[in-house]
């Protein structure tokens, strides 16, 4: 099974989540950024040809994250072999990797999407569901919405019985949860590990004079997309609120639906 990290500039938390799924899982790195820096280790791992490292070269040093279309990135270099992945930002820090992996393996057959447990911190997900659902929308600007949305989508078109959901974001909801959130924290300070993590939103408000147009962006997105905003409306999958989206999906990648892909 393959597990990619996908990373923005931090090289210590980068390190870390390679050490959390090296020893299980084959792992490849999509970075946003134009330098990875490996500890030693991995710099051997990377030279006996045991982790993969790939390049965004659309990307700048200076830009912010772009995660829906990182993410379908992701699925167009995994899934043309692969039948399962594990989807992991950088910054997500894994408590402890060995129980974590047997709680991973334990319920992976069961389910063929394990989300959790904030966000796109860390997703299991198999093709069959990106066959069935379709990409993340990259309308989505930044970190923002696009997880939500993609989750709210997966909820409302596949089995449910087939998905381990803990999502503890405002609009989140729990179902079928294997305890993902145990080991995995939701907390900044897990997350800054590296001394030049940056919050994306005060990064932004920084760049834009205090407005975050990228935030007001995606969440008016939101708001046309479902008929109703995202944060505060708690939780998405409520039975009070508007059944499908009012936008049409776009087929972002359809060369890949047609080669790699079954449609259903």
């Amino acid at each position: 099974m393959q597990t990619w990290i996908l990373t923005f500039n931090r090289p210590v938390a980068l390190n870390r989540q390679i050490d959390a799924f090296k020893s299980w899982t084959d792992v490849h790195v999509f970075s946003n950024h134009p330098h990875v820096q490996l500890t030693d280790d991995n710099i051997a791992l990377y030279k006996d040809q045991k982790l993969n490292v790939l390049y965004n070269t659309l990307s700048d040093p200076e830009s912010i994250a772009y995660t829906a279309r990182s993410w379908n990135n992701i699925f167009l270099k995994a899934f043309k072999t692969e039948e399962e992945i594990i989807c992991v930002q950088d910054d997500t820090h894994v408590t402890a990797p060995a129980a974590f992996r047997d709680l991973i393996l334990d319920n992976k057959d069961r389910f063929d999407l394990i989300w959790g447990p904030a966000g796109d911190q860390f997703f299991y997900v198999k093709k069959k569901v990106l066959e069935r659902v379709g990409w993340f929308d990259e309308r989505y600007l930044g970190a923002y919405c696009g997880d939500a949305d993609w989750l709210k989508r997966v909820w409302q078109q596949y089995d449910q019985s087939k998905l381990s959901i803990a999502e503890a974001h405002d609009w989140g909801f729990s179902h079928n949860s294997i305890g993902v959130e145990r080991y995995i924290p939701t907390g900044i300070q897990s997350k800054a590990c590296d001394p030049n993590y940056v919050n994306q939103d005060q990064e932004i408000q920084a760049k834009m004079q205090g407005r975050n147009i990228v935030l007001e962006h995606s969440q008016a997105h939101f708001c046309q997309k479902w008929g109703h905003m995202l944060n505060g409306t708690k939780p998405i999958n409520r039975t009070d609120l508007p059944f499908g989206s009012l936008l049409a999906e776009i087929p972002w990648y359809p060369w890949f639906e047609k080669k790699y892909m079954e449609r259903v």
